[in-house]
This record gives structure tokens, sequence and C-alpha cells, in this order.
């Protein structure tokens, strides 16, 4: 064999030995795990799944629908409040249990509507305030509260009078304000058991009305009240003659306070809400108001400068009627009054009859 052909004969066999590894090579990739392609079914469910870089699917909480708060519309609307007793004139009108406590209001003090949806409650010469949310509603022995943020009612609760001696003392006639410390003050004539207060007791020619105040007990939420010390006012009478039915209320010289005398008002003022209230001395016989009408209260309008006089007129079929005055140093006349307040034109009917009217501004 020449050279030439042994040559070829090497080249052959480096062919032959290349394509033969390269057979073995493609095998080996063909029947490798990595290759999806030729892993079978059985092989898959053997090989551990690796998700621990995925996360779980989860369903998203929804955002909760916030439930609105309720909202309350007070009745309550107009700049003044008015407390009143009404009875039907074919009752027993002299007999307080036949007494009903209404609430009015107004924007002018003159016009008035009863308020709806409020419901009258058994009571007697009313006196109403206001103080922030709540309306307190006092009569002898009783006070109702109204909260005008949410429309509860507290119905009529027992009102206790405490004197320094820790003993109760006995009212009639509730006038309610409140001081400048925020505490409501309680204006009252001393009861009398076994007759009327507003006489002198049977027997006497002669005697003294006296008025008191005391103030709230903290907490008490205008139930307890304790003597403040001294009188407010002693008023003289007769046998035939009577006072009753105090009044307080707040003007620019302090306080005034009016003392019903039968069909008379006697009005009295002092500086100090709990010093001792004085006389008129130009009012003629002390009477702001003589034999025009009586059971009164007042009220100072800051924005006009004038006095507002309220009094109960007439008998079997009273009405409340109003004055108005840029003072209260001279006696009130016939002509300066007219009818606000009947048993017709407050919705009643013509045979109730209206009285013992209590004035507040509706303000906090």
């Amino acid at each position: 064999m020449n050279q030439k052909g042994f040559i070829n004969i090497v080249i052959a066999i480096i062919i032959i030995i290349i394509a033969a590894a390269g057979f073995f090579i493609y095998q080996r990739r063909a029947s490798s795990p990595a290759n999806p392609t030729t892993t079978n079914q059985g092989e898959q469910n053997t090989v551990p799944q690796n998700t621990s870089s995925v996360p779980p699917k989860s369903t998203p909480t929804p955002t909760p629908t916030p439930t609105p708060t309720p909202s309350f519309s007070s009745p309550f609307t107009d700049k003044y409040l008015m407390a009143f007793l009404s009875c039907n004139s074919t009752a027993n009108c002299g007999d307080p249990r036949n007494h009903q406590t209404f609430l009015a209001q107004s924007n002018d003090g003159v016009n008035w509507t009863r308020v709806s949806g409020v419901p009258s409650f058994p009571g007697s010469v009313p006196d109403v305030i206001r103080r922030g949310n709540t309306l307190y509603i006092f009569s002898p022995g009783t006070v109702a509260r109204y909260h005008l943020d949410t429309g509860k009612i507290d119905l009529p609760q027992p009102v206790t009078i405490i004197t320094s001696n820790n003993s109760n003392e006995l009212f009639v006639d509730p006038s309610i304000t409140v001081d400048a410390n925020g505490n409501l003050v309680l204006f009252y004539l001393l009861g009398q058991i076994g007759s009327d207060p507003a006489h002198c007791p049977p027997g006497e020619s002669y005697c003294t009305k006296v008025i008191h105040s005391a103030t709230e007990v903290a907490g008490s939420d205008g139930t307890r009240f304790t003597v403040d010390p001294g009188d407010r006012a002693d008023i003289s009478i007769n046998g035939q003659e009577t006072a009753s039915d105090p009044a307080i209320f707040k003007d620019p010289n302090g306080y005034t306070l009016l003392i019903s005398r039968g069909q008379s008002v006697e009005a009295m003022t002092s500086s100090d809400l709990r010093g001792t209230f004085k006389d008129i001395p130009t009012l003629t016989g002390d009477m702001l108001i003589d034999n025009l009408g009586g059971v009164p209260d007042g009220y100072y309008d800051s924005a006009s400068g004038q006095y507002w006089v309220y009094i109960t007129s007439g008998t079997n079929n009273s009405v409340i009627r109003r004055a108005m005055s840029n003072n209260i140093t001279s006696p009130l006349t016939e002509n300066q009054f007219s009818t606000v307040l009947s048993g017709s034109n407050i919705g009643l009917g013509s045979l109730f009859m209206v009285a013992s009217p209590g004035i507040t501004p509706n303000q906090p």
C-alpha cells in the first residue's frame, strides 16, 4: 500500500469516530429529564414542584361601606320658646291636676305655634330654659328634659330642694335661669301645707310671702338644688291679697323679678342674681301692671333694646298677652298689650284656656 492510500484510510477512520461520537451525544441529550418534550407524565409526578417564589392566590377583602350616621332634625327651629299651661274650660281649671304643659315657638315673640311632634304632659305654671342641647321644663316639684340633639324626652322627674340643715324645702311656681357658671338657678315661692301658698295662712290678716332661690347640685341635671342664703324678696300682703308666680330674667342692669299680684304685676330689681330684690320707686304702688293681668314672665331683647312682658289675662277662658317697652320704670298700659296666644290660635280649640307663659331664647 502506498503512502497516499494509507492517509486516505486514516482520514476515513477519523470521520467514522467523529460521527459515532456525535450520535452518542445526541442520544444523551434526547433522553435527559431536563428536556420537557421527552419527560413522561410519570416522571413529572415524581419531581417536586418548587413554588416558593410564586405567591398564593387570595380573594381581595372588599372595602366595607361606611354606615351613615343617623341625622336628627330638631323640631325646635324658631328663635324663642314658650312653655304654657292649658285646660279645658269645661273642667275645673282651678285644680292643677287638670292642667297640661305645652311648648310653643316663635321667631318674633308675637306669632306662636305649637312645637310639632312634642307631646304635652301633666304640669302647671311651667317654665322652660335651654342649656346646651337640653331643654328643661319645670313645674312645681318636677322637671322634664328634652334633648335637642337626639329627640329623646325625659319625662317629668322629681325635683328636690335642700336647705342648709339638710331638710327638704317645699316650693311652688318655679322660674328658672342660668348663672355665670352655667348652673341652673331656681326662683320659687315657698310652699304652704294645707292652703293656697299665694294667700296668707288661714286665720292670718297679714303675712309675708317669701321668694327664695336655689342653685343646682353639680351632676344632678336639674333634679337637685341647694337653697341660696337669704331671701330674694319679701312681699307683705293682707288677708285679701295674693303674691305668687315669680319670674326672673336678666337685663342690662342686672336682673328683674316679676311677682303676680292677682290681676296685677309687681316689678323688683337687683344687680346681683342672689341679692335682695327691691321695688322700683318710680312705679305707683310698686306695680308695673295694674289690674290688666297676672302670672307673668319677662324677657329683655338685646337686639331691639326692649322689654317683652307677658301676662295671663282673664279667668275662665284666659289668654296670654304681650307688651313691649324700652324700660320697666314706667307702668304698662292697656293699649301696649295685644293677645299673642289663645286656645284657638294655638290649635287647641276655643274651649281651652291658656296661661302662665315661660319664655326663653332658643340658643345654647
